[in-house]
């Protein structure tokens, strides 16, 4: 079955390949020249979809922002705005999919994070510093059920 015409809404008849490969048509009433578009991963984002998927590969498993630009070769903005992208559609995506998720058991443990752990370390430069590295507290939430794990951080103890 052949597309109408986005301009006339006309029947259309195949007019060749574009040098991706993709097919063309050709509306007979108005001459209209026009491609089908294809759903494209990064929506509007005129980035390889390959450079963009490496990017945020190297984001997730915890590269830098700049040594995914420097890697990557693309823009500090365009590889933060691929990182909001994905971020939002996630979060459509989960909250279209993951409603009514039932919770059979949660257990609950504190992690740690030694931030500023090395400062701390240094003994005799400043006397109000602790000399041992103090873990900033934090929560694990996991449900075996529905294989889930949330991390908060709220501060450092006292």
């Amino acid at each position: 079955m052949n597309p109408t015409c986005p301009t006339c809404e006309t029947t259309c008849r195949k007019h060749g390949r574009t040098r991706t490969g993709e097919q063309r048509f050709r509306c007979g009433t108005c001459g209209a020249t026009y491609q089908e578009q294809r759903e494209r991963l990064f929506g509007d984002f005129r980035v390889p979809e390959d450079k963009a998927l490496m990017a945020l590969t190297m984001l997730c498993e915890g590269s830098s922002v700049r040594a995914t630009c420097r890697i990557t070769g693309l823009h500090k903005a365009t590889v933060l705005k691929l990182l909001v992208y994905a971020g939002e559609r996630v979060e459509r995506f989960m909250a279209a999919n993951l409603t009514g998720v039932r919770v059979e058991d949660v257990e609950c443990d504190e992690i740690g994070d030694s931030s500023g752990s090395k400062r701390r370390r240094r003994r005799g430069r400043d006397s109000t510093m602790r000399s041992s590295a103090t873990p900033t507290p934090g929560l694990l939430s996991s449900a075996p059920a529905s294989s889930f794990s949330v991390t908060t951080s709220d501060g450092a103890r006292s």
